[in-house]
């Protein structure tokens, strides 16, 4: 029994690794670094694009894994929910100020109150200050997975997953004929990246890794996850539908859960709370830091990482641990 709890938390341990990895991914694609060759912008546009579906696998992942040491029960569900909840308001309140200025700049013609309700709307339904639609999504989306894991019903839960993230897939693509569905979804939420075109769908991959720990060969992983580089390279401009994605976050994420690593519990954890503090500190910084300076540019993209990294141990040293909690789960 000691063996398979090592081994359960070594396989966590790779996970939590290539997540901070996949942080740095996100970090490098929304610095839009386009002034040093094509081959950035092609990493841009075909690497970094997998850092925020592996986050929702994983979140997909540890989120069955909590609710299956916890037999399920409705008290870990509000617990996780409270916790996200909490994370998303703090961090909403946080950058309010990033979230007006970037309605002032998109949007100077709107007037004051459509302006009021265009912030409402980020918060209620696209998420806060641009990027915290990460956290938003996870709060709306685990308690659907948890409505049907308890009846049972994980097959319906897949396949509704799939159809909203094909719906996403469309609306994102030349093939978007907006019709009232794709009006629906860019009123409400301003694009496909939300809780029930994207959120769900990889959350709910992550959910059946955990519940099936099959074992696959690490040697085809990689020939997978290369071939899908190869694929997504061509289709965006031959398909028109960005989907070889799926198959470069999934194939990466088994990889990650392949690797055996075997560090301390404390200093995985560490890296998991490093690379979610990354991912919340890093946007707020850019944004301003492009407006200020030069968007588009290594120097913003170290700065980013420089400035998360710092901003989340100077916090860490200073704040109690209940506020830390609060900020980064």
């Amino acid at each position: 029994m000691k063996t398979a709890v090592n081994t359960s938390r070594s396989i966590e341990h790779g996970i939590d690794i290539t997540k901070l990895f996949c942080a740095f991914l996100i970090v490098y694609g929304h610095s839009y670094i386009d002034n040093i060759g094509l081959l950035s912008t092609w990493f841009r546009n075909n690497i970094t694009i997998i850092g925020v579906p592996f986050f929702f696998i994983t979140s997909g992942y540890l989120f069955k894994k909590g609710l299956t040491r916890n037999n399920n029960s409705t008290t870990y569900l509000k617990k996780y929910v409270l916790r996200v909840t909490k994370m998303y308001i703090a961090w909403s309140i946080i950058t309010l100020p990033v979230s007006w200025m970037c309605i002032e700049w998109g949007h100077p013609d709107y007037s004051f109150p459509v302006k009021i309700i265009y912030l409402f709307r980020m918060f209620l339904f696209s998420g806060s200050c641009g990027i915290y639609w990460y956290l938003l999504a996870m709060i709306m989306c685990s308690p659907i997975i948890f409505l049907f894991s308890v009846k049972r019903k994980e097959k319906l839960l897949f396949f509704i997953a799939v159809i909203l993230f094909i719906v996403g897939l469309i609306y994102n693509s030349p093939y978007n004929n907006n019709n009232i569905l794709f009006v629906f979804i860019h009123i409400v939420f301003g694009s496909e990246r939300n809780f029930l075109n994207v959120g769900l769908f990889y959350m709910c991959i992550g959910y059946y890794f955990a519940s099936h720990p099959t074992k696959f060969k690490t040697r085809l992983l990689i020939i997978v996850f290369f071939i899908s580089i190869i694929a997504k390279t061509f289709e965006d401009n031959y398909w028109g539908i960005s989907c070889m994605k799926v198959f470069i976050a999934v194939s990466l994420f088994i990889l990650a859960r392949n690797l055996n690593i075997n560090i301390s519990d404390l200093l995985s954890i560490s890296i998991r709370k490093l690379s979610t503090a990354i991912y919340l500190l890093h946007f707020p910084f850019l944004l301003i830091y492009d407006y200020y300076f030069s968007r588009g540019t290594l120097t913003g993209f170290f700065s980013a990482i420089a400035f998360s990294v710092t901003t989340y141990y100077l916090l860490k040293w200073v704040l109690p641990e209940k506020y830390m909690k609060l900020l980064f789960g």
